[in-house]
């Protein structure tokens, strides 16, 4: 299995959590052969501490990634929890973990660094297929709608106010990249950031 040399791979990251399955968007990192994932603070990263390992999701689907960035509830399927409509998923394992913290334009934000090691791909198998450029830019929209929730929370107008400004230039994008569903995507977070 192949992702991205030296790059990172867009994917759903799904865990087993005390209350239930979890699902939540993020890049896949490939550096030298390693695979790692960057998770900041929230319920995927003290799962992924407590039981050690998780679900790899891929889909170019974009309404799936928004509604698993805004914490809503994605179908998932069980053992092993993962998106229901995953076209192509992996078990993973946590080889290592390293705590950090990353001082950015939300404040300071506590994050672990794990090593994983990938298992047998299932489903579509084979290599994961990339996704349009309107799907990507509703992937960002998404990306910028959950900082933006998270800058309000924490009282950043300001930041909130610019994150949603980059929010509106990946929108547009969409209405000129995009299918149906990246449109459906950006309707979604902007209903969900009303």
């Amino acid at each position: 299995m192949r992702f991205v040399q030296n790059g990172v791979s867009e994917v759903v990251v799904t865990t087993d959590g005390p209350g239930g399955g979890n699902a939540a968007p993020m890049g896949l990192i490939e550096r030298d052969g390693a695979f790692l994932l960057r998770v900041f603070e929230g319920s995927t990263r003290r799962n992924l501490k407590r039981t050690g390992e998780g679900v790899l999701n891929v889909t170019r689907d974009p309404v799936t990634i928004a509604v698993a960035s805004l914490g809503e509830g994605v179908e998932l399927r069980e053992r092993p929890t993962r998106l229901a409509s995953a076209e192509w998923y992996a078990p993973f394992e946590v080889l290592d973990q390293r705590d950090s913290s990353v001082d950015d334009e939300l404040g300071e934000s506590e994050l672990t660094v794990f090593t994983v090691e990938i298992g047998e791909a299932f489903e579509g198998s084979g290599e994961p297929v990339t996704l349009s450029r309107g799907a990507c830019a509703a992937i960002s929209a998404a990306v910028h709608a959950s900082r933006a929730a998270v800058a309000e929370e924490r009282g950043l107008d300001e930041k909130a106010a610019e994150l949603r400004r980059r929010l509106e230039l990946e929108a547009s994008r969409v209405e000129r990249l995009g299918g149906d569903r990246a449109r459906e995507a950006v309707e979604i977070i902007r209903e969900a950031l009303r």
